[in-house]
């Protein structure tokens, strides 16, 4: 499997630990493609999808944190 799309399916499982659902994530790829496959990402929607779901990943984390500090 290419680098990017294990990258990103590791980010996608790092997101459903985190409490995101399916349908969340599958919506967050359809906003980078349209057709929502990854196999159909031209290598730049994959690099913009793994930053984005980074992005995700390190919301979750800090909205945990934040919830967990009270």
């Amino acid at each position: 499997m290419d680098e990017k799309l294990a990258r990103i399916q590791e980010l996608k499982k790092q997101l459903l630990d985190l409490g995101y659902h399916s349908f969340q994530i599958d919506s967050i790829v359809r906003d980078i493609h349209p057709k929502g496959d990854l196999a159909g990402l031209s290598a730049e929607q994959q690099q913009e999808l793994i930053e984005t779901l980074t992005e995700y990943v390190a919301f979750a984390h800090k909205c945990r944190g934040k919830s967990f500090n009270k």
